[in-house]
Order: structure tokens, then sequence, then C-alpha cells
């Protein structure tokens, strides 16, 4: 029975006892009425007078009686109304309370969610069950109540991590509640927790999805990075091409009068053979600073509408030439005809260089270098140097190795001037920088995709021109 009956039932029990008291006292009253009726007929006087003495006294001693019995029912019946209507209230109160939980519980946007900690024979936590979920819970992790409620998170994701299962028993068994932020594999999600102790062995958590935050920060401490190495390249290639301009200045007079000298000693074998290794010392330095000047953006370069197919076609022998036999060459080149604005000898020359690096990469037998050429539209395509490719048609020349691949500290200093991984006498740093120089200069792009151990691919990225577009173009540049 509910304790509002209860209050009913002992307030009707109390009225009817007090309606009794009134029924008895009304008898009593009228027995002693009676009494002195039948004495007064007898005609004894001293009866009749002990009688109305005693009636009297009697009557007073009764409604006294009758006035306390009455106090006290009343006081108690008041005493049980009020407690009847405080129960009413407060039965009121609690279903207003549990209409407003329940309509917080279940239009929270935060995911909640009550378990019930499990234990080992040794009494280590080992899983947990669903005992309660919102529908917030559901939406943000796709799994549904039906499945859950009373199931083990291992029942339902066999994959969870230890991590959970142990944070979540510290809570439930210390009673420290805690925050934190931690990653499943299971649902591929970041999670912000918030949990919290009901009672021993139980726990509750509320938690939100931050996937989309974790993601952007992750990409603006990549874009932070990326920004950071193109200021760097952008202050390294200003800094290579003043030296390098002012060193190919410097060779200039000293080519110039070694000529002039090889005409002067014609005739002496001995002056010759030194003036010609000065003068191929000298070309060989002119060159390097041209290498330089190209990076740096600062030589002078002419483009032309180039159907990159056939720049390939001719630089495959030229690589079998410098590559070992027992080094694969695969290629995969579309045939649709499309040009691109580049100088070919240039354009050849990344190829050289990428292929040349690769082979260096692969150092086995098995080895094989992949180059394709694709067509693919680029939305923006964001580079290794932090810049955006506009949106566009592209020629997407790839070249591929199966060699160590390259580590990510070494990945942010590639492209430097004079930085190398090889031993000594191998290269001088030179290649990749040259390449970047290039196909800036064109209005390319440059990606660069790597694991350590599973080989490395460079993407350059071309614009596309019109396949009909026969015209010559020169590229602006400054004089050195």
């Amino acid at each position: 029975m509910k304790p509002n009956n209860q209050t009913l039932d002992r307030i009707s029990q109390l009225k009817n006892q007090l309606f009794g008291i009134s029924i008895i006292s009304v008898l009593i009253l009228t027995l002693t009425f009676i009494l002195m009726v039948v004495f007064n007929n007898q005609n004894d006087a001293y009866n009749f007078i002990y009688i109305i003495v005693g009636s009297i006294v009697l009557f007073v001693f009764f409604m006294y009686a009758l006035k306390k019995m009455q106090k006290i029912y009343y006081l108690a019946i008041d005493t049980l109304e009020q407690q009847h209507q405080d129960i009413t209230i407060s039965k009121l109160c609690e279903k207003e309370c549990e209409t407003q939980y329940m309509d917080l519980f279940n239009n929270m946007l935060d995911a909640f969610a009550i378990h019930e900690l499990i234990l080992d024979t040794n009494n280590k936590p080992k899983d947990y069950r669903f005992l309660l979920i919102n529908p917030a819970f559901e939406r943000m992790t796709g799994l549904k109540r039906d499945e859950l409620i009373g199931r083990t998170v291992r029942d339902v994701l066999p994959e969870t991590e230890q991590y959970w299962i142990d944070t979540y028993s510290q809570v439930a068994l210390t009673g420290e509640p805690i925050r934190f932020e931690h990653y499943t594999k299971e649902l591929d999600s970041y999670f912000e927790v918030c949990a919290y102790r009901l009672k021993p062995g139980q726990f509750a958590c509320i938690f939100q999805n931050i996937t989309r935050r974790k993601k952007a920060e992750s990409e603006q401490q990549y874009l932070e990075k990326q920004l950071r190495q193109s200021h760097k390249m952008e202050a390294l290639g200003t800094l290579a091409g003043g030296v390098a301009h002012d060193f190919n200045n410097l060779l200039m007079p000293i080519m110039g009068y070694t000529e002039m000298m090889l005409d002067d000693f014609s005739d002496n074998s001995e002056a010759l053979f030194s003036l010609n290794e000065i003068l191929n010392a000298a070309s060989r330095a002119k060159k390097l600073a041209e290498q330089i000047l190209t990076f740096s953006r600062r030589s002078k370069m002419k483009s032309e509408p180039v159907d990159l197919e056939l720049v390939i076609a001719e630089t495959i022998p030229l690589l079998r030439s410098i590559i070992p036999k027992s080094i694969e060459i695969k290629q995969h080149v579309i045939k649709k005809g499309h040009k691109v604005l580049v100088d070919p000898s240039q354009f050849q020359q990344i190829i050289m260089n990428l292929c040349t690096n690769a082979y260096h990469a692969i150092e086995k037998d098995d080895g094989v270098i992949s180059i394709s050429l694709n067509e693919q539209y680029l939305d923006e395509f964001l580079q290794w140097n932090g810049e955006l490719l506009p949106s566009g048609q592209y020629l997407d020349l790839s070249i591929e190795d199966n060699g160590q691949g390259i580590d990510l500290e070494t990945q942010e200093r590639i492209f430097d001037p004079y930085f190398t991984t090889k031993e000594k006498g191998k290269g001088i740093g030179l290649g990749l920088s040259m390449v970047l120089g290039i196909v800036n200069r064109f209005n390319g792009g440059i990606y660069l995709k790597s694991t350590t151990g599973k080989g490395s691919c460079f993407h350059i990225y071309l614009p596309v021109i019109e396949a009909d577009s026969d015209s010559k173009e020169n590229v602006n540049n400054a004089h050195c």
C-alpha cells in the first residue's frame, strides 16, 4: 500500500474512534438521567442527593477526559493531515523531478552511460557491463541500446583497449572522479570523458566525441610545420641565389682569361694541360652555380608545350645505362597526348635525379623503380611546403621505389641545398633541391610520401595546357 493511502486510512480510523467516544459519552449521560428519575420515584431524598452529586462529578470528570481525548485526537488528525499534504507535495515534486531528469537524460547532447565493473577471481578488473545509456550515446557511437544493455564492453567491442578498463576501474574502486581524453581504435574516434562513481562497483561517464577537434589540431600543427619549412626554403633560396650569383660573376673572368691564355700558350703542352684543368674546374663550378640558381629561381629557363610521354620514353634508355640490370624499371604512362608547359631538358633532369636517388635508396638486387604518368584533377592540393596548388587538371608524374624509405626527420630537410644522406663522394646534396626549383618554376607542385622500411614515392604535379597549343612561351625570370 502506498504511503498516501496509509495516511488516509489512519485519519479515517481516528475520526471513527472520536465519533465512537462521543456516542459513548451521550449514552453515559442518558443512563445517568435515567437513574436520577428512578431514584426520584422512590422518594429517597438522601439517595437522590447522592445520585445527583455523583452524576455531576462523573459528568465533569467524563467531560474533562473527553476534552483531553478530543484534543489529542484532533492534534493527531491535524498532524496526519499535514503529513498527508507533505507526502502529496513530495510525490508531486518527485514526479516533476523525474520528468525533468528524463527530459535531460533523453535530450542532452553529451553521451551518458552507467556501467558496472566486473572483477576476475583475483579481484582484478577485467571488464564492465552496460546498465543504462541515453540516446546521445547511441548517436555518438553508432551502437544501439538493445545491443548493449546487460552486455559487457568486451562482448560488444572485443578490441577495446585495456586502458579504458583500467581507468574506469580506478574510478569505481576509489571513488575519485576523473576527466581525460583518449582514442579508441574500435570506434576510430577521440573522446573527452568525465567519469565518477555512483556506488562501489558502479560508475557513470559523460563524454563527447572530439575527433573533429583533434583532427583540426593535427592539421593546424601540420600546416604550421609546413609553413616553417616554406619560410626556411625561401630564406635558403634567397641566400643560395645571392651566393651563386656572386660566385658566377667571379668565375666569368677566370674562364675568360684562361681561354685567352690557351691561345697564348698553344705551343706549350705543359701549360696547355694546366690551363685546360683550370678551365674544366671553372666549367664544373659554373654548372654548380647554375644548379643553385635553378633552385633559387634566378636562372633563365625557357618553356614550351611538351608531351611528357615522349620525354619519359627518351629518358628510360638513359636510365638503363646508369642503373644496374638487377633493378627493374616499370613504367605506366597514359597516352592521351596532353601537354604541359616545361623545358624538356629540365624535365628530363627531374626524372634522372629522382630515379638515381631511388636507385641509391634501394641497395638490393630485387629492387623495383616504378615510373607512372596519370592525369588527375586537384582541388587546392596542399604541398609539402604548405603552399596550395590551384584547382585544375594536372599530370601526375610519380617515381616510386621499394627501398629503405625516408624517416620524418630526413623528410623535413630533404629539399635543403647540400643536404645529403649519401656517403662522402656519392653526392653533394643538390639533386632534390634542383628538382624543387625546376618544378616551382613551371608552376607545379611536389609531394613526398614515404614510410621507413617501405620505400618512397615522389609525385610531381604539372598543370595541363590545351592539347592544340603549339605556341612557345617564355617564363619571366630575373637576370643573374
